[in-house]
């Protein structure tokens, strides 16, 4: 009844999910707004994606990185893969299903109810449960079923939510220390 699974953005990769990782959405958004993605080497130097993407919405050009990424997650033909069900099948019997996922996509709950797996509940951050005592599905950094501004995907969004609101750091320390 303690088991907690951590879903990272590798989970929706394979068909039919066919979503991109964090990395290829960074090279995503940078293709829409028209800016050169830096090579590789940029990233063994320090690149850190989150403060590439907030640096595409701090243009001039006035380019929301949040309403693209929405739209880039929530294409039709996207659903979920077998890693979802395997994932939905194991927390179902788990004891208690705790699912923590950093994925904006909704392919978990749709796995879920495909499955008839019960999720007792959920939540889209900001407004997270105690991290010490939940049960459900917990979309760690927001989710398309949300407004697209609420999704923590900037450099300025991680430290909204890990620094200087918290909520994301202080659920995650209740978690583990649980």
């Amino acid at each position: 009844g303690n088991l907690v699974f951590f879903v990272g953005a590798g989970a929706s990769v394979d068909d039919p999910s066919n979503l991109p990782s964090f990395r290829k959405l960074a090279e995503m958004l940078a293709h829409q707004a028209g800016v050169q993605f830096p090579d590789e080497s940029a990233e063994k130097g320090g690149l850190q994606l989150d403060h590439f993407i907030g640096q595409l919405e701090a243009r001039p050009q006035r380019f929301d990185a949040h309403e693209q990424t929405y739209k880039l997650l929530t294409r039709a033909d996207s659903r979920p893969n077998s890693l979802h069900s395997d994932i939905v099948r194991l927390a179902g019997k788990s004891g208690a299903f705790r699912v923590v996922t950093t994925n904006y996509d909704n392919h978990l709950a749709t796995a879920a109810l495909e499955l008839d797996v019960k999720i007792p509940d959920r939540w889209d951050a900001p407004a997270l449960p105690m991290g010490d005592d939940f049960e459900g599905l917990v979309h760690l950094h927001g989710s398309v079923l949300q407004p697209p501004h609420h999704m923590i995907l900037t450099d300025r969004d991680f430290g909204r939510a890990y620094l200087t609101d918290s909520w994301a750091t202080r659920f995650l320390l209740r978690m583990f220390e649980r």
